[in-house]
């Protein structure tokens, strides 16, 4: 195969992936009514980071603050976050997950688990360890390109 036919080919798999993630995109957000797919990401967010300013929640998500409050509001009446003074300087909201927020992260990683395993599912073990480990490389480099990009843009 080419360069030119193995990006061709690579494009054309990515693609298909994006089928496949507005469908799984679209179980989500069925799932929680009401929610967008950027609501979740922000539980996801929240999960991970615990307890967060609204500006590092911002942040993480590559959103304006206002389109972040906005987000939180969603998500308070939705009952998966609160606001809460922090105790360390009351001048300071955090935003953090509620207990429905919490259970709503096991039941997004079951889906997303199922993801990967349907993904997985059409090669061997041995394809699915070389495959894994070769797509963590590149998300390992892609992570630390989109860090220094920030590095450079700040």
């Amino acid at each position: 195969m080419t360069p030119s036919e193995r990006l061709d080919a690579f494009t054309g798999a990515l693609g298909l992936l994006k089928n496949h993630n507005a469908q799984l995109t679209g179980e989500l957000t069925a799932h929680y009514d009401g929610l967008s797919f950027q609501d979740i990401g922000a539980v996801i967010v929240l999960n991970a980071q615990g307890p967060s300013r609204m500006g590092n929640l911002a942040t993480a998500l590559g959103l304006a603050p206002a389109t972040t409050t906005t987000l939180v509001d969603r998500l308070e009446s939705s009952g998966y976050a609160q606001r809460r003074r922090s105790d360390t300087d009351r001048r300071v909201w955090l935003v953090e997950l509620t207990s429905e927020g919490r259970t709503a992260v096991k039941t997004l990683d079951g889906l997303y688990r199922r993801a990967a395993e349907e993904m997985l599912a059409p090669l061997t073990d041995a394809e699915q360890e070389t495959f894994v480990r070769l797509f963590v490389k590149v998300a390992h480099a892609l992570n630390e390109a989109d860090k220094q990009r920030q590095l450079d843009s700040d």
